[in-house]
């Protein structure tokens, strides 16, 4: 298995503003270069950009898929009628064969000359495809919200568990 995720520098400004609270009196402070910066990219680039993965596929995956993780550590192709439409990993980038690797974009804005998108939520449809249409079974999952004809920035969100 491969796994990589990839970090951005963080910003000073951005560093400085998560400096730790006082606690009560029974609690000591923490020394005060102790700083929280998760996920924090370059100036005026989304952060959650840097969510990436890169993971074996366990199938032929194609490109701009929704995928999960399966027990296996492997990447396969969501579907809104199983289980694994509840814990999605992302946007495959690209294709990958069986046994190949495949990069995964879990959250931030993802671009495809191919799309064209009207304003609104996009979901999770069969074989991992993203559609506008909601399913009318299985899960709703929304994988993320369009922000132009030809991009989405992708919000994970369960809706709901249909019958």
């Amino acid at each position: 298995m491969i796994l990589a995720l990839r970090w951005r520098q963080c910003e000073p400004a951005i560093v400085t503003r998560w400096r730790p609270q006082r606690r009560a009196a029974a609690m000591p402070p923490r020394p005060a270069e102790t700083a929280l910066a998760v996920l924090i990219g370059p100036p005026g680039q989304d952060s959650l950009d840097a969510m990436e993965l890169v993971l074996e596929a366990a199938e032929a995956i194609g490109g701009h898929r929704v995928c999960y993780v399966g027990s296996d550590d492997l990447a396969r192709l969501a579907d809104p009628s199983t289980a694994a439409a509840l814990r999605p990993a992302g946007v495959s980038l690209g294709a990958a064969m069986a046994g190949a690797s495949v990069q995964i974009q879990g959250g931030g804005m993802i671009r495809e000359l191919g799309w064209s998108w009207a304003p609104g939520p996009v979901y999770l449809a069969a074989g991992g495809t993203l559609s506008q249409t909601p399913p009318m079974s299985g899960a709703i999952y929304q994988v993320g919200v369009s922000a132009g004809p030809q991009r989405m920035r992708i919000i994970p969100l369960l809706i709901a568990q249909l019958n």
